[in-house]
Order: structure tokens, then sequence, then C-alpha cells
């Protein structure tokens, strides 16, 4: 179960991207520039991680970690194993297994409402 559960936290955050990709490139209608915009949107949701990291150690409040793990649920995963503690020691975040796997399943819901968003807005325009 602990490889099933690291696979589909880590396959979320991937599958988020590619959904807001999807629902840019139809409304843009430019693939290039929408590409450029989810190589900026990755990038930047990278660095939104190491920034909430800093924050919940200096702060000693799991909340901006707590909030990015919906995103990207990999985070929950990681620090399930490998708690979070600040810089005089304490732990500051450690979700237990159920709190992981709410925070997949919160990711994944985000995931098919935007591809759910993404169908609908293509079949309105193909009238299908």
């Amino acid at each position: 179960s602990t490889v099933a559960v690291t696979y589909l936290g880590s396959l979320a955050y991937p599958l988020l991207i590619t959904a807001i990709l999807l629902l840019v490139a139809m409304k843009i209608r430019r693939g290039g520039l929408a590409l450029v915009l989810g190589i900026i949107l990755y990038f930047a949701l990278s660095m939104a991680s190491g920034i909430s990291t800093a924050i919940a150690i200096l702060t000693k409040n799991p909340l901006p970690l707590e909030a990015l793990a919906i995103l990207e649920p990999s985070i929950a995963v990681q620090f399930h194993y490998n708690p979070l503690s600040g810089l005089t020691g304490g732990t500051i975040w450690s979700p237990s297994f159920d709190q992981v796997i709410a925070y997949i399943a919160s990711s994944y819901g985000l995931v098919i409402a935007a591809f759910i968003i993404a169908y609908y807005y293509f079949s309105r325009k193909l009238n299908i």
C-alpha cells in the first residue's frame, strides 16, 4: 500500500498541471503559449513548495504545507514518512496516513473537476 500511495501522490501533481494546460490551450487556442504557461506553472509550484516549507519552519505553523498538499499531495506523503521538524526541535507537521489519503483524494478531485470542465467546454464547442 505504501508504494501505491506514493505513486498516487506523485502522479496527482502532473495530472493537475496537464488538466490546467488543457484548459488554457482550449481557451487561448495556442498550444505553444499554453506549453510555456504550463512550464512556468510547474516551476512556480515547485518553488512554492520550498517557500511554504520555509514559512512553516519559521512560523511553526503547518498551514502553508497543508494548503499546498492539496495541489501536490506528494508533500503530505513525504512528511508522513519523514516528519517536518522545527529549528529548535519538535515536530511541526506529521500527517497521519488517513490525512495523506484525504490529501490525495482531494487532489484527484481537483484533477477530475478540471478534466470535466475541459470536456464540457470541448463538447459545447463541437456540439457533441
